[in-house]
């Protein structure tokens, strides 16, 4: 379990004990702990004494992982939909972990020379202005965007998906896109996947609610 540095400056918890390598969601980013903090912390109306180590730039203000998870009978997770609860017996699942994503930077490939863009304002009718506005301020309110100055400007569109519901994106063609490097990165062959898929036998598919919103980007 993981505290972030900041949590733990902020509440007097002076770490101790040994340093310890500690390996991020990236494989290729890692750090080294300041040391074990303990500390007593109410989590669903319940008390706890829990070990932390202390990670200066944790993403979150704590991490609670599979041991503190193992505590309990059953860890429940709200997922929002309509159906009853679907729970799943001590050997149908192995464990529940996060995916681990490569921090990208942006623009890592934009040619130097280049200077900024700004693409005229499009039309849109009342309805898709107020679709628009809806989405900026969910972006804004759930910290997946930020306010912004840049004498670059690009465009918002509207499409529908294969659902036909709306979304908003942002066409990027007439800006970076038309000075961006192309990546010379090779394509996994399709034969050797099909080999490696053929010897499973049981399949299932995870649809993210918010796509790219979920990768973090770097600073």
């Amino acid at each position: 379990m993981y505290l972030s540095a900041e949590i733990a400056q902020r509440l007097c918890l002076e770490p101790s004990g040994p340093l310890v390598k500690v390996t991020l969601a990236s494989d290729s980013a890692s750090t080294v702990s300041d040391g074990f903090v303990t500390s007593a912390i109410k989590l669903a109306g319940r008390a706890y004494s829990l070990d932390f180590m202390v990670v200066k730039g944790l993403c979150t203000d704590g991490i609670r992982g599979q041991r503190f998870m193992k505590r309990h009978r059953n860890v429940v997770f709200a997922t929002g939909g309509l159906e009853n609860d679907f729970v799943l017996g001590d050997s149908s699942a192995c464990r529940v972990a996060a995916s681990k994503t490569p921090t990208p930077r942006l623009f890592r490939n934009l040619q130097p020379s280049v200077k900024p863009v700004a693409t005229k304002s499009r039309r849109f009718n009342a309805d898709n202005q107020a679709f628009i506005k809806h989405e900026i301020n969910y972006l804004l309110k759930n910290d997946i965007t930020e306010p912004s100055s840049s004498p670059w400007q690009a465009q918002v569109l509207i499409v529908n998906d294969s659902r036909h519901k709306k979304r908003l994106v942002i066409d990027y063609s007439r800006t970076v896109n038309r000075f961006t490097l192309l990546d010379a990165y090779p394509l996994a062959r399709i034969d050797d996947l099909i080999n490696t898929i053929a010897k499973g036998r049981i399949f299932s598919a995870l649809d993210l609610k918010s796509a790219y919103h979920q990768i973090h980007l770097h600073e």
